[in-house]
């Protein structure tokens, strides 16, 4: 076997086994026209290489298979030629298909969120209007109790029961106004963001101050409820986290677009080690409820110099 039959041989060994691929691809492409072509020009192509192996050996027709191998090495070079030049159409399929996954990711993470704000509600009034009830008749009960009992000790007994029925109220109240806050749902974002960020600068712990043009200014539910959330994310990771004494909240809207930068004086993270993190401190549960707004969240950090949160969703007219 001379050296230019073993290269023919290696060749049409590989263009059977592109071929062959290309066969297996053709359910995967929707049997699109444009991979038909390829695929019959590989076929073509590699029947062409054995034609011409066949002519190396000592046979009467060369001249026949010659021309044969001729005419089959065009037609290949046509057919790959026009698949090549109608491929675009699989890149407008694939194109369409991510398109139609990635609205069929926001439509779920939507209804998840919807579904989840619909719990909240729920379970928010159940608390209020089930438990909190009876642990106000419970109260009333212990008041009257004091109002006429005599022994010092089962008086203070009582007070001090009634003392833990208030906190118990208080609670309950606490719980279901963060389960699903009636100020959000009545008065808007900025009120709302008002709201805890005074119940936080209460406990002490950490010092939150909110600058706003918003006003009184209402948005789609979905993104007034999806900012709160992650507003709310971001003071608990920065209280569980930071050990910062300082965040400042700037809400505002500019040229359609709604913005929120938040800044703390913590002592910061790498970015990069804690966005490939599973947990992540909830930040790629953060991105992609932002994400499903068709907003963008840019995070800006390094050891010891505090933290920068950068968030601009589109405003639904």
């Amino acid at each position: 076997m001379s050296k230019f039959q073993f290269l023919l041989i290696l060749i049409f060994v590989f263009q059977c086994v592109t071929a062959f691929f290309a066969i297996r691809l053709t359910k995967k492409t929707k049997y699109n026209v444009a991979w038909f072509l390829i695929t019959f020009g590989f076929v073509i192509m590699a029947t062409g290489t054995l034609i011409e192996l066949l002519v190396t050996q000592s046979v009467d027709n060369k001249a026949e298979l010659l021309e044969i191998s001729f005419w089959l090495n065009g037609l290949s070079a046509i057919l790959l030629l026009s698949g090549v030049l109608l491929i675009g159409r699989i890149f407008k399929y694939i194109r369409r298909t991510e398109k139609v996954r990635q609205s069929m990711d926001k439509k779920l993470l939507t209804t998840i969120i919807q579904t989840e704000e619909k719990e909240r509600f729920r379970f928010s009034k159940e608390l209020h209007d089930g438990l909190g009830p009876l642990l106000s008749t419970i109260k009333l009960s212990i008041s009257s109790l004091i109002k006429i009992e005599k022994d010092a000790k089962s008086l203070e007994i009582l007070e001090n029961t009634g003392q833990i029925v208030q906190d118990a109220l208080k609670t309950i109240k606490d719980v279901s106004n963060n389960l699903s806050p009636h100020i959000l749902t009545n008065f808007g974002l900025e009120k709302a963001v008002n709201n805890f960020s005074n119940r936080v600068n209460e406990s002490s712990l950490l010092q939150v101050g909110v600058v706003s043009n918003l006003g009184d200014q209402r948005f789609d539910s979905n993104t007034e409820i999806i900012l709160y959330r992650v507003i709310c994310e971001l003071i608990n990771n920065t209280l569980k986290h930071a050990s910062a004494t300082h965040v400042m909240i700037d809400l505002r809207t500019q040229k359609q677009e709604l913005h929120v930068v938040y800044t703390d004086d913590g002592i910061g993270f790498d970015t990069e080690t804690v966005l490939a993190t599973t947990s992540g401190m909830g930040l790629s549960n953060m991105r992609s409820r932002i994400n499903s707004l068709n907003g963008n969240i840019d995070i800006q950090s390094e050891k010891d110099e505090g933290v920068i949160f950068n968030i601009d969703i589109p405003i639904k007219k």
